[in-house]
């Protein structure tokens, strides 16, 4: 890597947690729709999945759901 050059990286479901300031287990429920969410939750991480542009990899969902 050349000086000046910055690596980029996707988001991941860590990175969303500590944008809004939850952890990272909150985060993955709160994306599968867990019904023990509060309301209040949801909005927090849908808004930090879009500041960050965090997408799930299709790899991570792969070993999931074989």
């Amino acid at each position: 890597m050349s000086t000046g050059e910055e690596r980029t990286r996707t988001a991941s479901i860590r990175d969303v947690a500590r944008a809004a300031d939850l952890s990272y287990q909150t985060v993955s429920r709160a994306l599968n729709a867990h019904p023990s969410i509060r309301p209040e939750t949801k909005p927090r991480v849908l808004d930090a999945t879009a500041e960050l542009r965090y997408r799930p990899t299709q790899a991570a969902r792969a070993l999931v759901t074989s």
